[in-house]
């Protein structure tokens, strides 16, 4: 029996319904759609018969269970979050290597929010890894660059941004009348946005006339921003990409 997985942007797609047990297959599903993949969980949820509700015990005991869909009640422990209800697809195509998908089910206090977990081994010996929340695809909110005393935004973008991945990306713009002095600081991230060691990039420094000349931008676990130039420049853009501190 087929499964209809409707995408208004990209028409409809055939699946039949075994390919619920492939995780991989839904990853390649939501990459080739323009969708997360929290989406087309919530459209297989809609479509795909529940195999059973587990409703008391420890989650990996689905180990010994069927490939398929089920719902998982507030008691079950060993979920991503404690005492909230989920749907889950317990895939097992291979003897040493299953995976358990979980997505919060609608309504709830995470809604669309879907986690991963893999088992590894076989017979009694067996690994699960922790819980991993899946990205949603949405993006992400981006703010002004906060710049010190003396500096200002100019006409280009100035703003940073972090995704769900915990990356981090600077787009620096900045203006300071007086000139831009060698190694002082010009901005400051706030905590939650620094780099866990010194994060160094190249920087184009600008003079009044146009005239270009290169240096870098530093980026401090404080979150201080520094740059660095060979010239009495009044403009300065860059662009940096870092993983944030955990």
């Amino acid at each position: 029996m087929g499964l209809n997985l409707a995408n208004p942007a990209k028409g409809e797609m055939d699946w039949d319904k075994k390919l619920a047990d492939n995780f991989n297959a839904i990853v390649q599903y939501a990459n080739a759609n323009d969708l997360s993949i929290s989406q087309v969980l919530a459209a297989l949820d809609n479509k795909v018969e529940k195999e059973g509700y587990i409703s008391s015990g420890d989650i990996t005991q689905i180990i010994n269970m069927p490939s398929g869909f089920y719902i998982v009640g507030m008691p079950v422990t060993g979920m991503p979050v404690d005492n909230r209800n989920y749907n889950i697809i317990w895939s097992s195509p291979h003897a040493e290597v299953k995976c358990l998908l979980a997505f919060t089910q609608e309504g709830s206090h995470e809604n669309g929010v879907s986690y991963q977990r893999t088992c590894f081994g076989a017979g009694s010996t067996l690994w699960w890894s922790p819980w991993k929340r899946l990205a949603t695809a949405e993006p992400p909110a981006m703010y002004d660059l906060p710049l010190a005393n003396g500096y200002a935004l100019t006409y280009y973008a100035s703003y940073y941004y972090k995704t769900q991945d915990n990356e981090v990306t600077i787009i620096g713009s900045a203006l300071k009348d007086g000139g831009i002095s060698n190694g002082e600081v010009f901005a400051n991230l706030p905590i939650g946005f620094r780099p866990a060691r010194v994060v160094e990039s190249p920087a184009i420094f600008y003079d009044d006339s146009g005239i270009t000349n290169p240096g870098f931008v530093t980026i401090n676990p404080d979150g201080t921003m520094y740059l660095y130039q060979i010239s009495n420049p009044k403009r300065v853009q860059f662009n940096v990409t870092f993983l944030a501190e955990a």
